[in-house]
């Protein structure tokens, strides 16, 4: 930071970065704005750094050095303020950093923040905020691992088989107000909000948008916690102000518990199921951690090619020679246009009962037990395809007279890389005939062509058992 005697200052790039960053977040540690300003210098290890890499370690040390020469700078010209948290027994306290209200002001109006702006958050449009927004808290470990969220996206955000742009805010710009019947407000505030932007190549062709809310999980919240969470999702998603921009279709748990992912999983899908069934076909939930984040998104952004792998898988299947009898309705359009694969009749008959698009099979080798065979993507921890089935089943009475005759359904879950995770153990809000239904879903794994029973163990060989008429074979 250059001074002049006429008390004016100049900032270099490192330090506008770091005020920038501290507007932008908050509450930053060191090395949190490090990573920030020097994404390159984060690993697939993050936040472990690196052991045995000098090279990594000898520039991570030269920038660290720089990034924390300038906050010190910062701190004694009353720029910044820290304050030291003890987050882990045997640990070093952390030195964690946020705006002074010395020179509060004199920040906004380097980042050009107009008086009394509200500001979106996005593309950073900050603000106008108060300086109460830059309290220090009790505990800080649930925002350094929103913080940690971030730069873990921003990490992963080159590996995508697309040209991307990651945007983020945090629970300042996410947070809603709505109000209750008697009128009183009640604040939404999930802990996040992120957008990914895709693009195939030179921004041109977009890819389909990923816009979800972010809840960062250190499994401190039980079964009552957790109900209450979505019970608020629920009370905003049904405010006649949240508007369809205001409501993400996704909502993604990253979990930094050691807890086993599934066992979390369960504890979601259970709260989310019971409060949103009716938003749920609509919704998907996605629960993640750093293990398998990379693996959750690529499976959003690439599911219409995992679709169109099974298509072709079942046109393969769906034949008299293979040993099936029955018709396909696998649609993915309301009409031609586009040259685009238009829906069956039947097909769009369900679609405008449900109001999302039903991809299925129906097989009549038996007339006594006439089967339809539901396709639906359920790639890792995500809620949509079970809620999806459990809606198809509730609305069953009023499908169309044609489907009467059919007299079993069998789930089938299709799925990118690895094994298939099962249906979760215990749904509460679950009857038991759709429990019985569940328990006979098939699953597909469409990069190793790989069938699935209902014990999640590999089936035979097609030319065994048709996969299509594989419910022939289980018991009812």
């Amino acid at each position: 930071m250059r001074l002049y005697l006429d008390g004016n200052f100049e900032l270099n790039k490192i330090e506008g970065a770091i005020l920038r960053n501290l507007y932008k977040f908050r509450l930053l540690t060191t090395e949190q704005i490090l990573f920030l300003i020097f994404p390159e210098l984060v690993t697939d290890s993050f936040p472990i750094n690196p052991k045995n890499n000098p090279s990594w370690r000898k520039n991570y040390q030269s920038k660290y050095s720089r990034v924390r020469k300038e906050l010190l700078r910062f701190e004694e010209f009353r720029f910044v303020r820290s304050q030291h948290y003890k987050v882990m027994a045997g640990r070093s306290a952390l030195s964690v950093f946020t705006l002074d209200i010395e020179k509060f002001n004199v920040v906004k109006d380097l980042l050009d923040i107009d008086p009394s702006h509200f500001g979106s958050g996005w593309n950073d449009d900050f603000g106008d905020l108060s300086i109460d927004f830059f309290d220090f808290p009790k505990r800080i470990e649930h925002h350094l691992d929103s913080v940690n969220f971030y730069i873990r996206m921003q990490f992963l955000s080159p590996q995508f088989s697309f040209m991307n742009e990651i945007d983020y805010v945090d629970n300042v710009y996410a947070a809603r107000t709505y109000s209750l019947e008697n009128g009183d407000a009640i604040k939404f505030r999930p802990d996040g909000e992120m957008k990914i932007h895709g693009f195939r190549q030179e921004k041109k062709n977009p890819t389909p948008g990923f816009h979800a809310w972010i809840e960062i999980d250190r499994a401190t919240e039980f079964s009552n916690d957790l109900s209450l969470k979505f019970e608020n999702y629920r009370g905003f998603l049904a405010h006649a102000t949240a508007t369809k921009a205001a409501k993400p279709p996704i909502i993604m748990v990253f979990t930094t518990a050691s807890t086993k992912i599934g066992r979390r999983w369960n504890s979601f899908f259970n709260a989310y199921q019971s409060n949103l069934m009716n938003y749920s076909p609509f919704m998907n939930m996605l629960v993640c951690n750093a293990d398998n984040l990379f693996q959750t998104l690529s499976s959003f952004t690439e599911r219409s090619g995992m679709l169109l792998k099974v298509k072709q898988r079942i046109e393969g299947a769906a034949k008299p020679d293979m040993g099936f009898l029955g018709t396909v309705h696998m649609g993915t359009a309301r009409n031609h246009e586009h040259d685009q694969d238009p829906f069956t009749a039947l097909q769009l008959a369900c679609h405008d009962l449900l109001g999302w698009a039903p991809q299925f099979v129906i097989t009549e080798n038996n007339p006594n037990r006439v089967q339809l065979y539901l396709f639906q993507k359920f790639d890792g921890y995500e809620t949509q395809g079970i809620c999806r089935v459990l809606d198809f089943l509730r609305k069953w009475s009023q499908f169309p007279d044609e489907l009467k005759r059919v007299k079993e359904i069998v789930p089938v879950f299709y799925f990118k890389y690895g094994s298939p995770v099962g249906v979760p153990k215990q749904i509460d809000d679950c009857t038991d005939e759709e429990r019985t239904v569940l328990s006979r879903s098939l699953w597909y794994g469409t990069e190793q062509e790989a069938w699935y029973d209902e014990t999640l163990k590999l089936m035979k060989s097609e030319s065994v058992i048709n996969p299509l008429t594989y419910g022939l074979h289980q018991k009812v």
